[in-house]
């Protein structure tokens, strides 16, 4: 369905009032402010798409990790609303990596053998005496 996507967006605030929103969701809030200030600067045509998606992932994750969702990005000046959403999923697998212990299994065989068969190396030959054959040799 083709949809003008002026109908989806929330009007009902203006920009500042929404930016004020989308801020409360962090501790540091001037810096939020800062945040989203400087996005708005640089995608003035997008900025309620931006607030938008910045709002969603807020919602979605804990305060302490959209914290240091935000640190991260005036850290390393990233200024972008699906690059936030992208820090927040990254510093979420790096969080779920370090709290899971690695799944170590044993290595089951098939069909119940006796491990001492795995040990059992073959006989093996010099390559010579196939070549041999290979030119005509009778065995």
């Amino acid at each position: 369905m083709i949809q003008d996507s002026q109908h989806t967006r929330d009007r009902s605030k203006g920009i500042a009032a929404y930016i004020e929103t989308v801020s409360t969701y962090f501790d540091d809030k001037e810096m939020a402010s800062d945040f989203l200030q400087e996005i708005h600067q640089r995608y003035p045509r997008y900025i309620r798409d931006q607030l938008s998606l910045i709002l969603k992932v807020s919602k979605t994750v804990t305060r302490e990790r959209r914290n240091q969702a935000l640190e991260e990005c005036v850290a390393r000046k990233i200024y972008s609303a699906t690059e936030f959403r992208d820090v927040v999923e990254f510093i979420q697998r790096q969080t779920d990596s370090h709290q899971r212990p690695p799944q170590i299994e044993a290595i089951k065989t098939l069909h119940g053998m006796d491990d001492t068969l795995l040990q059992i190396k073959p006989k093996t030959r010099e390559l010579d005496s196939y070549i041999e054959l290979l030119k005509g040799a009778t065995v």
